[in-house]
């Protein structure tokens, strides 16, 4: 059972990015803390609630974090954005939250992620 659900998400996994040059769905890279992950974004979310994407630690790829928008709020007309992202593990456990500023411009994502034990990491991502 546990190859076959991992066999899914790999799967759509797979769509997602396989999609993301036709939709708009954004690949960044970097870390969290000394932890390497690449993230997948929606970027056409629109309200809080919404699935936006997911992500995973570079070791194992085969695990996806999904991500859900609790905040998004312009910062000022240039593109810059506060997003906060809740993460949930695969099982739907909300484990952590990135809490930070989007640069649209640039690219870049970063500010800190706190996980469901308190530990504040620094996180910084950048689209590929």
């Amino acid at each position: 059972m546990k190859q076959i659900i991992i066999a899914i998400l790999f799967c759509l996994s797979q769509s997602l990015a396989a999609n993301a040059q036709e939709s708009n769905v954004v690949k960044s890279t970097g870390h969290v803390g000394p932890y390497q992950i690449t993230m997948f974004i929606d970027t056409d979310f629109t309200k809080e609630g919404d699935e936006v994407g997911y992500y995973y630690y570079d070791d194992r790829p085969s695990v996806h974090f999904r991500l859900v928008m609790r905040e998004l709020r312009a910062l000022n007309a240039y593109g810059t954005m506060h997003l906060v992202l809740d993460e949930y593990s695969p099982k739907g456990k909300r484990t952590g939250t990135f809490r930070g500023q989007k640069e649209n411009r640039g690219g870049s994502y970063d500010g800190t992620f706190t996980n469901s034990q308190g530990k504040k990491f620094n996180f910084e991502l950048m689209e590929e």
